[in-house]
């Protein structure tokens, strides 16, 4: 039942008409879409249809003329564009073109919102409320455990700060609330610093399930990233639990050139209550200095050439969190 509903709230997410709140991940209407869900309640035929045949439903379903939508206004429109900043007529461009416009000028405005975000979560106002909603997680309290992974990780890294760049590849509505999860072909999240770069990947999986979903995708990610930066690069793995394979596996990696992943692999799993530990530290220490993350993701696969296993290496990981920004 939990899988149907995500899946449904996946597929009404997507018109960005139903978001979340940020505090209490309740679904909301969208702020921006109000209009929209108006229009809708006003004209849609609220009488149930009696359909004879199978193909008279799907020829229902499957119209685009069946529910008339705020987009198909030419004057609505109009009346938005006008409410987004560029002054217009009806009549002045076709349908299809004020869409286009619309969708320029709120690109704008999300990409105002993104930058406005980073600089609240700069000041560590939202540190209490990232804790929560990774506990949230772990709980698997929110919505879209997956998603909501990756972007409450991009919060923590953007709210750590002294980078020179921290995106996320997930996709975020207008509300810079997440809509769906990061493509295959890029990693959850790229961060560059001045003499380093750092991925972030992030999984819900464990087991084995978890060594099979991200055993190969990871390391290719770094490579990739780490050929197109230029800079030494790291990666942060992240997960409920790490498993046993997926820690053997990146040990393992680690220690060998790898051609196609740039040569040896610089990988550092963290469990998630690992990774609160390393923002409490972040937070305690006043973190202000990039050099101090380098300098322990470097030590700690300079210990994964020494040690004698990766139980010993995933020990070394966790009593080095506590200090790792002091």
């Amino acid at each position: 039942m939990r899988d149907y509903g995500d899946a449904f709230m996946r597929h009404i997410r997507a018109t960005q008409i139903i978001s979340f709140e940020k505090r209490t991940l309740r679904l909301i209407i969208s702020q921006s879409k109000l209009k929209d869900v108006d229009f809708i309640l006003k004209n849609i035929n609220k009488d149930v249809n009696n359909f004879k045949t199978e193909k008279d439903f799907k020829d229902y379903l499957f119209s685009s003329t069946s529910l008339q939508l705020f987009t198909d206004d030419e004057s609505k429109l109009v009346e938005k564009l006008t409410e987004l900043g560029e002054q217009t007529q009806i009549g002045e461009y076709s349908i299809n073109i004020l869409k286009d416009k619309i969708d320029i000028l709120e690109e704008q405005i999300f990409k105002t919102n993104i930058e406005n975000t980073k600089k609240e979560l700069k000041t560590y106002k939202d540190f209490d409320d990232i804790i929560d909603i990774f506990e949230q997680i772990k709980n698997k309290d929110v919505p879209d455990a997956p998603l909501f992974l990756e972007w409450n990780v991009w919060r923590a890294l953007v709210m750590i700060n002294y980078s020179k760049r921290v995106d996320g590849n997930f996709i975020m509505d207008l509300e810079g609330i997440p809509l769906n999860t990061a493509g295959g072909g890029k990693p959850d999240i790229e961060a560059e610093y001045n003499n380093f770069g750092l991925i972030t990947e992030v999984t819900m999986s464990g087991g084995n399930t978890q060594f099979n979903m991200e055993g190969e995708s990871v390391p290719r990610h770094f490579g990739d990233f780490k050929k197109s930066l230029g800079k030494e690069t790291y990666c942060l793995f992240i997960a409920p639990k790490i498993s046993e394979g997926a820690l053997a596996h990146y040990f393992n990696l680690n220690r060998f050139n790898t051609k196609r992943y740039g040569g040896q692999t610089k990988i550092v799993p963290l469990t998630i209550d690992q990774f609160i530990e390393f923002l409490h530290t972040a937070k305690n220490n006043n973190f202000n200095d990039s050099i101090k993350l380098q300098n322990w993701m470097e030590n700690i696969c300079k210990y994964n050439q020494t040690c004698e296993d990766e139980e010993e290496w995933s020990l070394f990981i966790s009593k080095s969190i506590e200090k790792w920004a002091a």
